[in-house]
């Protein structure tokens, strides 16, 4: 898929749900920035990372990733002024 790899490696570290929470945010905003990118790719990311849906949720909240429907498949990205529109070739 088109955003296999861009995540990079975030892995689970320290106890605190403020740590967790911050590595949340730091793998989120690697959403590329020109269309975002897929939640079922993102989620299933973040499960590699080994980031549960609760705090990548919690994450999502605070960097203001958006949520919306493209050829009706679920699309993340970040929050920003611009209206993106987002192709996804073999959806």
């Amino acid at each position: 898929m088109y955003v296999e790899g861009m995540f990079g490696a975030y892995s689970k570290s320290g106890n605190g749900r403020r740590q967790k929470q911050e590595t949340a945010e730091m793998f989120l905003r690697e959403i590329p920035s020109d269309g975002g990118a897929p939640a079922t790719e993102v989620i299933a990311q973040a499960g590699l990372a080994r980031i549960s849906k609760k705090t990548l949720e919690r994450a999502k909240a605070a960097v203001g990733v958006k949520s919306s429907r493209v050829n009706g498949h679920g699309v993340w990205q970040l929050g920003n002024d611009k209206v993106i529109m987002l192709i996804i070739s073999g959806m």
